[in-house]
């Protein structure tokens, strides 16, 4: 997470992000990146607007989402899943 995501989070960053040592992450929860909220419609994110540069480049379902996910061990996203 860049200081330009910090600052587009604004009073949401602290509860969404973890630090390790003097690096900011998206904070995860069971799995997942903690902005994405999952219901019988799929996945969406709920800072969709402010989300991170990372999250802005990685395409959802693209190829390098799926290495990532791939890397994570997490499930191929399937495409009617895709937004």
């Amino acid at each position: 997470m860049t200081g330009d995501d910090w600052g587009r989070l604004g009073d949401r960053a602290e509860s969404l992000t973890d630090w390790t040592q003097n690096h900011a992450f998206m904070r995860m929860h069971e799995g997942r990146c903690i902005a994405l909220a999952v219901d019988d419609d799929g996945v969406r994110c709920t800072i969709y607007a402010d989300r991170p540069d990372v999250c802005r480049t990685l395409a959802r379902g693209g190829g390098a989402c799926e290495v990532e996910r791939a890397q994570k061990r997490l499930p191929v996203i399937s495409p009617s899943r895709r937004g």
